[in-house]
């Protein structure tokens, strides 16, 4: 069904003309489309326990890193004689693989969790085996929804406003040579077609050319700190990674305040590990608690509740151009993330020794021995 919806909005997209406008149509069927591929895949963590969590990140962070494909798209169709046109044609091709071959090559039922020791029987008892109704009002799913929600919309809001977050800022003087250096990465306006608005001008060499080096990182750096988040995850306490991507959301907060180049690009890098952090760590939360019965529907109810708290983006960027500035709400953006880094992983923290301390076997005395050889 996925790659029916993805192939669909492909095609539309290319026989799309200015006369014959059906872009909308063709980008909602490539967005609805897209997720169910995605999701359908979550089970092959199964596969391989021991790196359940790299590969349950790994599928999402492929999610964010796929943008990548239009961005090389739009460099093509600008420098070669190749047109949008042929090009979505040509991707086509993918859910149309995907189609043909997922009736013979893809199981009929998913893999199931392995369990290799008893441990697990408890809380698999309680949440696991429950049904959506008391999975998604449980204290885990609940808490988990509302730290997706508002780390969400730390994230989307960046990217939707991080032009003007960078208009606004009074870059203090650095040297002329990284400036130079920085100017040489702009892209020949290629990070304005895909992320700016028209609110930059020419004269604002760097910030076009910080927003063109964050067209690169974001898609780029995701890919990257993938292994980072992964590994955390299949090696450490679901607390801890979530702890690293609160600590990464203050850290970006932080360098958001600092009018300083060489700052804003660690924010880039920072941004792009907390990026990547949010998606692979909390869908590897809620296939952990939760397991794969429901996945679909927690996850895409978890993304229901976070884009209702996306609403506040326009009014807070409006807020944000009235008052010239976005410190206060970054400031803001950085108090929230502590308090959530101070209650969230501390609380699951918590949790795991509760549960741990219920699936510890009763020992029972054994007084069979006693009583053996007071007989003899």
């Amino acid at each position: 069904m996925g790659a029916l919806l993805f192939g669909s909005g492909c095609f539309i997209f290319a026989i799309s003309t200015s006369a014959m406008d059906y872009f909308m149509l063709g980008y909602v069927l490539m967005a609805v489309g897209g997720l169910p591929i995605v999701l359908s895949m979550m089970h092959l963590a199964n596969l391989l326990p021991a790196y359940s969590g790299t590969i349950i990140t790994i599928l999402n962070v492929m999610i964010d890193v796929s943008s990548l494909n239009l961005k090389v798209m739009k460099l093509v169709t600008d420098h070669t004689p190749v047109t949008r046109k042929n090009a979505f044609f040509f991707y086509v091709a993918a859910p149309a693989i995907i189609l043909i071959t997922a009736p013979c090559l893809w199981p009929r039922n998913r893999y199931e969790e392995r369990s290799d020791t008893a441990t697990s029987n408890v809380a698999t008892s309680s949440l696991k085996t429950s049904a959506f109704s008391k999975q998604v009002r449980s204290a885990e799913f609940l808490m988990c929804a509302f730290f997706t929600a508002i780390h969400l919309l730390h994230i989307n809001m960046y990217i939707g406003t991080v032009d003007d977050q960078l208009t606004m800022l009074s870059f203090t003087n650095s040297s002329s040579s990284f400036h130079d250096n920085l100017h040489s990465l702009h892209l020949s306006g290629y990070a304005k077609a895909l992320y700016l608005g028209e609110s930059l001008q020419p004269t604002h060499n760097i910030m076009e050319s910080l927003c063109s080096l964050f067209a690169w990182i974001l898609p780029l750096g995701g890919l990257a700190m993938t292994f980072p988040v992964g590994y955390t995850l299949d090696n450490f306490p679901l607390w801890v990674g979530i702890a690293l991507l609160s600590l990464a959301a203050i850290l970006h907060s932080v360098c958001t305040l600092i009018a300083r180049v060489e700052i804003q690009i660690l924010g880039f890098v920072v941004f792009a590990y907390y990026r990547a952090a949010l998606f692979g760590t909390m869908a590897t939360t809620v296939a952990f608690t939760f397991g794969y019965d429901n996945f679909g529907k927690l996850w895409g109810t978890l993304y229901a509740i976070s884009g209702l708290f996306n609403f506040c983006i326009e009014p807070l960027a409006v807020l944000a151009q009235r008052q010239q500035t976005f410190h206060w709400i970054n400031m803001t953006t950085a108090i929230v993330s502590g308090i959530l880094f101070f209650s969230y992983p501390p609380w699951l923290r918590w949790k795991s020794k509760q549960k741990s301390e219920v699936q510890e076997p009763l020992l029972v005395p054994d007084f069979t021995l006693e009583v053996d050889q007071e007989w003899n």
